[in-house]
């Protein structure tokens, strides 16, 4: 035991320069521009975003979806078990912490017959417990259980990841669904329409009144706007069909209690920009725990240069006759300590301290470009939502100024001053400005849930 304890001494002395201190590699520092850091200490006591905050769209059907995708769907519950199996692979690599236990038992019989004499038996049976202990002189168990704590933690914010992306794909496909709907009411209007002007100008035809191409213009209207209406059915199908995938239920079929578009909320997230973005996203939480990870990973690669040592108790009992009773046994008490040091592996545990210190700093950089992906969404969620205010504002008035068209040549029609066409065209201009209402209107509320989504909704690390 002596010698053995010199050779450990000996060796740990010359190897442990190279175990120098494991210090994990900078991460990236942010610095906010000058406004948005004085808009920070302005709202210091800003009002958190409310747990379920998509009920502030004022949709009963899309809070319904919601509740109902949160339990029902498979991508969630994929993420789920995915946090189950981080959480085993973690207590796996504690119980490297604790000493290992093994029982073994054994009976055998045999039969001899010596230089040809008579036949003789031999019956022998034996128990035996053992223990073996690996100290972890160097970390490299704590690296380990460090780094599967770490990567528990990140697919616990992916989950919540996942659950936030589900809750923002819902509502999304959810607005897109009433807008198509209500483009396609629009489209079937127009279509109604072009049939009117069709039958008014074929009558004329009939009479001589007009010339064929005219008859023709108005055949090819009426196709076109026929045309317009097939891809919007089209669409109307997906959107359904992706709505019903998303709450995990079966696409065909599937019933959607139909909604005005004009009747959901535009919500003012009054949460301004806050300069702790970065503790408000599961998504940088999981880079920065995945960063962890890769820390305790390079420790534990560099530990495995370094000798380990393992301790070894053992005792068991031994019988010639029957196992039990072990009336005429031996009893055996065995310990063992063990020094073990990779002498000659033509680099690969150094190789695999170099793959572990690339993989770390990859993982910085990928956690350095989610960063600015992040301030990127936030800032480009609210030009977006300024954006389709503005834009909002105008059609309104583009509107306003087409239904006083359609009412003034409603006027003109009446009196005998202008013909039927006139009051058609000017309800197809209106209609066409209701569309592209309806359309900036989904895009502001996209542009909102965006938002909701760039901040992390109400998650808080």
């Amino acid at each position: 035991m002596n010698s053995l304890a010199k050779i450990f001494f000996v060796s740990s002395v010359a190897l442990l320069s190279a175990c120098h201190s494991i210090k994990a590699i900078d991460r990236p520092e942010v610095v906010f521009e000058e406004a948005w850091q004085q808009e920070s200490a302005q709202t210091a006591k800003q009002q958190a975003i409310e747990e379920e905050w998509w009920q502030q769209f004022n949709s009963p059907e899309l809070n319904r979806l919601i509740a109902t995708a949160l339990v029902n769907s498979p991508d969630l519950r994929i993420a789920a078990e995915r946090v189950v199996q981080a959480e085993l692979k973690m207590n796996n690599a504690g119980a490297s912490l604790f000493p290992s236990l093994s029982l073994s038992t054994s009976s055998s019989a045999n039969r001899r017959r010596p230089d040809g004499g008579s036949w003789g038996n031999s019956e022998s049976s034996n128990v035996s417990l053992g223990m073996s202990y690996e100290l972890d002189l160097w970390g490299r168990v704590a690296a380990s259980r460090a780094s599967a704590a770490a990567s528990f933690k990140a697919q616990a914010y992916d989950h919540q990841s996942a659950r936030l992306s589900l809750i923002t794909g819902v509502a999304d496909a959810w607005f897109s669904w009433l807008a198509v709907q209500q483009r396609i009411a629009y489209a079937e209007k127009n279509i109604a329409i072009a049939e009117h002007s069709y039958q008014i100008v074929e009558a004329r035809y009939r009479n001589g009144a007009v010339a064929s191409a005219e008859l023709s213009n108005q055949k090819i209207n009426l196709l076109n706007q026929q045309t317009a209406l097939q891809p919007l059915q089209l669409q109307e199908e997906q959107l359904r069909a992706a709505l019903a995938i998303l709450v995990g239920q079966e696409p065909y079929p599937f019933a959607l209690e139909d909604e005005p578009l004009s009747a959901l909320l535009q919500p003012s997230v009054d949460v301004g920009v806050p300069a702790d973005i970065l503790s408000r996203r599961p998504d940088l939480a999981a880079a920065e725990a995945r960063l962890e990870a890769a820390d305790a990973n390079v420790k534990q690669a560099r530990t495995a240069l370094l000798p380990s040592l393992s301790l070894k108790l053992s005792a068991g009992l031994s019988s010639a006759s029957d196992l039990l009773p072990f009336s005429e046994g031996t009893d055996n008490l065995g310990a063992s300590i063990s020094l073990a040091q990779v002498i000659f592996e033509r680099g690969r545990l150094r190789n695999q301290v170099k793959i572990s210190q690339s993989e770390q700093v990859a993982l910085l950089e990928q956690y350095r470009k989610a960063i600015y992906q992040a301030l990127y969404e936030v800032g480009y969620a609210l030009e977006r939502i300024d954006t389709y205010a503005t834009q909002e504002q105008q059609q309104r008035e583009m509107l306003a100024k087409s239904q006083e068209l359609l009412r003034v040549s409603n006027v003109r029609y009446k009196a005998g001053k202008d013909d039927l066409s006139s009051v058609l065209n000017a309800r197809r201009s209106l209609l066409q400005r209701q569309d592209q209402l309806i359309q900036i209107k989904k895009s502001r509320l996209q542009a909102s849930l965006d938002l909701y989504k760039a901040l992390g909704g109400a998650w808080q690390q």
